[in-house]
């Protein structure tokens, strides 16, 4: 968090390092999700909603603020999207 704080209001390397790392997780991720769903149309859309899924998640993780049920919200998202 201290260093999405760093590269979002002072550090410009730092903000271009990190949207680098975004844009390829994001594109493995579409990757993967046109190999596995049967109508890929919107595997793009469904990258970045997961990666945003994610990124919240680390936020309430580290905040403690309730248990996460993780497994449960795996089961959701591929029941939902397979």
């Amino acid at each position: 968090m201290y260093l999405l704080c760093e590269a979002i209001t002072e550090n410009n390397t730092l903000r271009e390092s990190i949207k680098v790392k975004y844009f390829e997780w994001r594109n493995t991720l579409k990757q993967e999700i046109s190999k596995a769903v049967k109508d890929n149309t919107d595997a793009e859309a469904l990258s970045f909603l997961l990666v945003a899924v994610v990124d919240g998640l680390v936020v309430q993780g580290i905040l403690k603020s309730e248990t996460i049920p993780y497994e449960r919200i795996a089961s959701f998202l591929l029941k939902s999207w397979l």
